[in-house]
């Protein structure tokens, strides 16, 4: 069910915000061992664990490529994340993430997301068939589902421990796998507090691993969260895809169909924009349009927005990934410093956004201005192409005006950043989308 639907008959209480508390699976094969040898995955932020709970007659316990799998699961058997916490009160909302993948998906399986309330498994989400199920496997092996929910729990938490799980309620699967990375597309847990928020605003983003390093959209939650606002989400991210590959996928294309969103946020692949008009355009322009026109006929009412990116980092000396390696062999003027590169991303992008008819979110010049008034203020991952924390709160933080359009207020969400460096780059989003500042 919509959360706007557990709002009303949870068992709430109007109180002041607590600190969230969070855990986050970052899967790698650094943390594998632990999995394979007592069936135990540690979170690597926060306090948690992962758990198999599995009959005996499932296979085994192992990995798909560095990521928790098990084969031959069957009806019952259920990944268990668990989360301690202190003073959990009635009404309190948990969030969680969970992107996941089942091999062969030829046929859905169904699976269940349930959550212990008052000892006692609840659905987190509406359920979908007589089996119980209120998910089912992606449409394909390689591109997750990701299932995002909040819940809000009807009993304080007695014995300290949030529980989640995602139960196999069908016919078992050859292998089933949870899926994730070290960059931050892993299982997430989020502790928020029992305060109604004012709205909901339903979003579904399309992207790649510039959306999901850090998971950007996570932490605009968050922050909408502590402003009073809830926001249902969707999300559909796989590294390295462009907006015309996400035409063609399945998993995509299911999430678009399911409908009711207001704003539906298109990241394409980083090259993309300043190949527009070059003898190496990859037909950007018309892959946008396509989406488009697939967004506006499953959903009419859903507004498509395209994301307005930063130009990678080129003074460091880091060679160029092919991708724009191509566009400098045939543009190398583009390439002559940050300023210039980001100038071209601008142009173009506004320039397609004009066109197509839609509205752009202004990341790219708030980046600009953080870059030049506090060089410190570090914004890229050490590979000078993917956002660091700073620099998905940055984008978090202009979306989240963006959409909203009034000024933080004087108990904002900082995240993971310090209280200083998070109000510096909210108050460059506020001139950037509030006061229509430019770099």
């Amino acid at each position: 069910m919509r959360f706007i639907v557990t709002l009303i008959v949870a068992v709430c209480m109007t109180l002041g915000a607590v600190a969230q508390e969070r855990a986050e699976w970052r899967f790698s094969t650094k943390r594998t061992a632990a999995f394979k040898t007592n069936n135990k995955y540690p979170s690597l932020v926060g306090k948690g664990q992962l758990t198999f709970v599995g009959k005996k007659a499932t296979r085994g316990i192992g990995l798909k490529k560095y990521h928790p799998a098990v084969l031959d699961t069957r009806v019952g058997d259920y990944w268990l994340f668990t989360m301690p916490v202190e003073n959990v009160q009635a009404g309190t909302a948990v969030d969680v993430m969970i992107p996941f993948l089942a091999a062969p998906s030829v046929m859905p399986i169904g699976f269940a997301l349930e959550y212990l309330d008052g000892g006692k498994w609840k659905p987190a989400a509406q359920t979908i068939n007589k089996a119980g199920s209120t998910h089912i496997t992606p449409p394909s092996d390689e591109t997750p589902r990701f299932i995002w929910q909040t819940m809000r729990f009807e009993h304080p938490v007695q014995d300290g421990l949030i529980q989640v799980r995602l139960r196999q309620c069908e016919k078992g699967v050859t292998k089933w796998s949870l899926y994730g990375s070290a960059n931050g597309d892993a299982p997430r847990m989020t502790r928020y507090d029992a305060r109604i928020p004012q709205d909901t605003t339903r979003l579904l983003f399309l992207g790649n691993s510039y959306t999901f390093y850090h998971m950007y959209p996570t932490v605009l939650k968050d922050m909408a969260w502590q402003e009073g606002h809830y926001l249902d989400c969707a999300i559909s991210v796989h590294g390295g895809y462009s907006i015309q590959q996400h035409t063609n996928d399945a998993t995509t294309l299911e999430t678009i169909e399911q409908g009711g969103y207001k704003y539906i946020f298109l990241q394409d692949q980083s090259s993309n924009a300043v190949r527009i008009g070059t003898t190496v355009d990859k037909g950007t322009v018309s892959s946008m349009q396509k989406m488009i026109e697939i967004i506006k006929q499953a959903d009419p009412t859903a507004q498509p927005v395209i994301a307005h990116l930063w130009a990678r980092k080129i003074e460091d000396g880091t060679p160029l990934r092919p991708s724009m390696q191509e566009v400098f062999e045939v543009n190398p003027e583009y390439f002559a410093n940050y300023e210039t590169l980001q100038r071209v991303t601008d142009t173009k992008t506004l320039k397609m956004a004009e066109d197509l008819g839609v509205p752009t979110t202004p990341i790219g010049f708030a980046w600009s201005i953080v870059r030049r008034e506090r060089p410190a203020i570090e914004l890229y991952r050490p590979d000078s192409y993917h956002p660091s924390a700073n620099g998905a709160y940055l984008q978090a933080a202009v979306v989240y005006l963006w959409i909203f359009k009034t000024p933080f207020g004087d108990a904002a969400f900082n995240g993971e950043l310090d209280a200083e460096t998070a109000a510096y780059l909210r108050s460059v989003a506020e001139r950037v989308v509030l006061k229509g500042e430019r770099p």
